[in-house]
């Protein structure tokens, strides 16, 4: 049985690219294959220079705002580090934030509207956040930092002494033994700011500044926000006397072992969440327990009608597995509905390989470094993501590439060898793509157009 494909070479045209396969499947069945050959499709890259790294930047560390306008990175000078917006260096610092491992790359935020930055900084012993290039009082550690969605405000997380607390539009809250750093979110619309906090033994929800509700513990929402699409709904996981539940709009419903991250559906109406009774993990959904058993959250298509998961080694959609026909896989990413809601399509592992799958149909197989999650068309009809191929020789790393992968629907899928490092891959019509590039001291913005050959 075929089972896949793994990426061999790549024959680069002028204007497109042809990829020639060795279709040694997984099972080591050997044959040739030629993939993307019978593509009527071709990518065309055209880039646009937007700055370059200073010497000594950490181009990882580079951020780009969401309209690709912006761009802020970290750099090594005079012993310390500096932050560099959009070409414009800030005051040396001791460390900007990595506390982990030392290394020193930060946080940058930009807002939703791409005009406001924000990130953490350290000098000496003290902690501060930098926003829109204005230095906040300092604290022993800062963090959590978040922009609302109509990038008016900011909020983030702040602790001095023993004492944890929200600082939103500079102004301290309430203080407490500790404050979970996932769980701080605005409302959809602006309009609220939530959080959970720890004070004493207890843990409480606390919703603009006041506690709604207490508990023994209180989950993160570290999956979905506590908040509703619409901004008028709540739900979050509590536990009391050792016993899990949600807690939608006040009401606590049914008791668990454990109860894990309840999301919304996107209109709002529904609720689905990770439950556990005894040796039992599955999905609620409505309050009514499915019987296939779950690894982790679920998530729901955006008409709010369907909804997909993880089980074990399978890919539930509407309760029904849908993996390929090679059957279980070893590992995948959260699956990703189309914006119809009729398509699904997720990234997979399978003995050291990595392919994107797409309604059950499996992509090229990349056996190194690996791909980023797929993303679809406005219209549903394409699905991309970026590809990264270490070619080795003798145990050793000689050459990294990296492509754009484009499916057209079945077989029809077309490949593009960039000479730049590529991030941040987004769709900014049905067959335009956008991403950014680099390669040494050179930053671009990419655009990628659909074409017919």
């Amino acid at each position: 049985m075929k089972r896949g494909f793994r990426f061999i070479a790549a024959l680069i045209g002028a204007m497109g690219i042809m990829v020639e396969v060795l279709a040694a499947g997984i099972d080591d069945a050997e044959m040739v294959q030629q993939f993307s050959t019978k593509s009527d499709m071709q990518l065309v890259a055209r880039y646009v220079p937007i700055g370059t790294f200073q010497t000594g930047a950490i181009p990882f560390s580079l951020e780009i705002s969401p309209d690709y306008r912006r761009m802020a990175y970290v750099a090594d000078r005079e012993g310390g580090w500096i932050a560099v917006v959009d070409g414009n260096n800030s005051a040396v610092y001791t460390k900007l934030d990595c506390p982990d491992n030392g290394c020193p790359y930060t946080k940058f935020i930009f807002s939703t509207d791409s005009k406001r930055i924000a990130y953490d900084a350290q000098r000496d012993d003290r902690s501060f956040m930098v926003v829109d290039g204005i230095e906040g009082r300092s604290y022993s550690s800062v963090g959590g930092h978040v922009f609302s969605p109509d990038s008016k405000r900011i909020a983030y997380l702040a602790s001095q002494g023993k004492h944890s607390f929200v600082v939103l539009d500079g102004k301290e809250g309430k203080k407490y033994r500790s404050i979970g750093g996932f769980s701080l979110s605005f409302s959809p619309d602006s309009q609220h700011i939530a959080y959970v906090a720890q004070s004493g033994k207890k843990w409480h929800v606390v919703v603009d500044g006041k506690e709604v509700s207490t508990y023994d513990e209180i989950s993160e929402p570290a999956f979905c926000s506590i908040f509703s699409p619409d901004s008028k709904r709540i739900a979050y996981a509590a536990k009391r006397d050792n016993q899990w539940f949600v807690v939608l709009d006040g009401k606590e419903l049914t008791q668990y072992d454990q109860a894990i991250s309840p999301c919304f559906s996107p209109d709002s109406k529904r609720i689905a969440y990770l439950a556990v009774r005894g040796n039992r993990q599955f999905i609620v959904v409505d309050e009514k327990e499915n019987a296939m058993g779950a690894n982790c959250c679920a998530s729901f298509s955006p008409d709010s009608k369907r909804i997909v998961y993880t089980s074990r080694n399978n890919i539930v959609v509407d309760d029904k597995v849908v993996n390929p026909d090679y059957g279980p896989l070893s590992s995948f990413s959260s699956p990703v509905f189309s914006p119809d809601s009729n398509r699904v399509a997720y990234k997979a592992w399978l003995k050291g390989e990595n392919s994107i799958i797409v309604d059950g149909l499996v992509g090229p197989w990349f056996s190194s470094a690996g791909i980023s999650e797929p993303i679809f068309s406005p219209d549903s009809k394409r699905v991309a993501y970026i590809a990264h191929y270490v070619e080795k020789s003798n145990g050793f790393d000689v050459a990294h590439k990296w492509y754009v992968v484009v499916n057209e629907g079945g077989s029809n899928t077309a490949l593009l060898e960039s000479a730049f490092r590529l991030t941040n891959l987004s769709f900014v019509g049905d067959r335009t793509l956008r991403a950014i590039g680099v390669r040494d001291f050179e930053i671009v913005r990419v655009n990628f157009e659909m074409e017919k050959r």
